[in-house]
């Protein structure tokens, strides 16, 4: 995984790099120490240069589910990497992106759900204001549709929605009823995010398999749900490369080598190795022999 990250850190090295959640395993359990050992894990793994900023989505691994999510837990991990425990809105050469906790869109009237959606309205009107001529506030760069990026996916029945790609989910989970607010978000939070953001594109991660899911009129735009990086979760993993302007936006996914791929490649190394060693041994025996056969010393 190191190898990967090494080399997706390589590509993205003029760009801007998302994690879209689900950094740890256990950060729900983890004590403070622990989570410190986790996080400086994750940053060795997924090390960008100074010269590319790097932006972290809070996933349900990282702080727990909405019923479970401690305050600590979450403040903890707000401070280690710099984000808005609920939502954050981040411009980027003019493009906005939308960073959203997925498990502040409960909507059961919590504190932590009502600061998201209380940000969210406000974000809103800034957005709607940009529209109009006697604006005030302008948005930095003019006004163009936001990008969303969240952990869990938009509300949708099953994987049986999204378009047909070669790293779907296998045909047997395919048709399982997502369940709401534990694969996906609620319809009445899906609903309320796209009628108040309108966004031109979303991005999400959380089921571990990709999809990507065409929201017809009135919203148009494209979600894509996000596989995950690690062989444990997905024998496909992959990740995206996003090329936006406020006036273009072009995905591109890149898969990483299947793990039985990798696993042949070290086989074959390690077979032409020994083989490469014992035929070096056998040349030098052969030169050594004729090297003092030449010269006369008996072996």
């Amino acid at each position: 995984m190191k190898e990967h990250e090494s080399e997706f850190t390589n590509v993205m090295i003029l760009a801007d790099t998302h994690l879209l959640g689900d950094l740890f395993d256990e950060g729900q359990w983890a004590d403070d120490q622990q989570f410190d050992i986790y996080a400086n894990r994750f940053d060795q793994l997924f090390y960008v240069p100074e010269t590319t900023q790097r932006y972290v989505v809070v996933g349900n691994h990282d702080v727990g589910f909405h019923y479970a999510l401690m305050p600590h837990h979450l403040d903890r991990f707000s401070r280690r990497f710099n984000i808005d425990p609920t939502v954050e809105y981040v411009n980027i050469g003019g493009n906005h992106f939308i960073i959203v906790n997925s498990m502040a869109m409960e909507k059961d009237g919590c504190k932590l759900c009502h600061q998201a959606e209380e940000t969210i309205k406000t974000l809103k009107d800034k957005f709607d204001c940009a529209l109009s001529e006697e604006c005030e506030e302008k948005l930095s760069g003019g006004y163009s549709r936001p990008i969303l990026m969240q952990h869990f996916p938009l509300f949708r029945k099953n994987d049986e929605v999204c378009e047909f790609e070669t790293d779907l989910a296998p045909s047997s989970l395919r048709s399982e009823i997502f369940r709401e607010k534990w694969e996906c978000i609620s319809k009445e939070s899906t609903d309320f995010l796209i009628k108040s953001l309108r966004p031109r594109v979303v991005f999400g991660g959380h089921s571990h398999y990709t999809c990507s899911k065409f929201w017809e009129a009135p919203y148009n735009f494209w979600e894509y749900t996000i596989s995950s990086f690690s062989w444990r979760n997905n024998r496909w993993p992959s990740f995206l490369l996003l090329k936006v302007s406020p006036k273009q936006l072009k995905v591109q996914k890149c898969h990483l080598p299947h793990e039985h791929t990798v696993i042949w490649i070290y086989a074959l190394a390690t077979l032409l190795s020994i083989s490469l060693s014992i035929n070096k041994d056998f040349l030098n025996v052969e030169f050594v022999k004729k090297l003092f056969c030449h010269t006369g010393i008996r072996l």
